[in-house]
C-alpha cells in the first residue's frame, strides 16, 4: 500500500491534467515542455501542475542543465490511482 494520505489522491482525481501527467511520467521521465506538448497546454500550465504534484510528493525532479526532468515518486501510488480511476468508470 502506498504511504500517501487520501487527500493526495482526492486532489489529483479532480484534475484530468494531473492524472494524465502522472500517467505520462509513469511511462517515461519528462520535461515540463514535453508534457505541455503531449497535453496540448501552455508550458506554464504544465509547470503549475507539476509544481502542485511535486508539493504533494507524487513527483520528483532533477536538474539537467537549464531543464528539469520530472519522474513519478511511486509507481505503486500511480497504480493505486489508476485502480481508483478504473473503479469510478464502472
Amino acid at each position: 500500500m502506498d504511504d500517501y494520505p487520501d487527500y493526495v489522491s482526492e486532489r489529483i482525481l479532480v484534475s484530468p491534467q494531473k492524472i494524465r501527467i502522472l500517467q505520462l511520467l509513469a511511462e517515461n521521465p519528462a520535461t515540463p515542455c514535453s508534457l505541455a506538448v503531449a497535453l496540448r497546454v501552455a508550458p506554464a500550465t504544465a509547470s503549475n501542475h507539476l509544481a502542485a504534484l511535486h508539493g504533494l510528493g507524487t513527483v520528483t525532479s532533477i536538474a539537467r542543465g537549464r531543464h528539469r526532468i520530472y519522474s513519478i515518486s511511486s509507481t505503486e501510488f500511480v497504480a493505486n490511482l489508476q485502480q481508483k480511476l478504473d473503479k469510478n468508470k464502472r
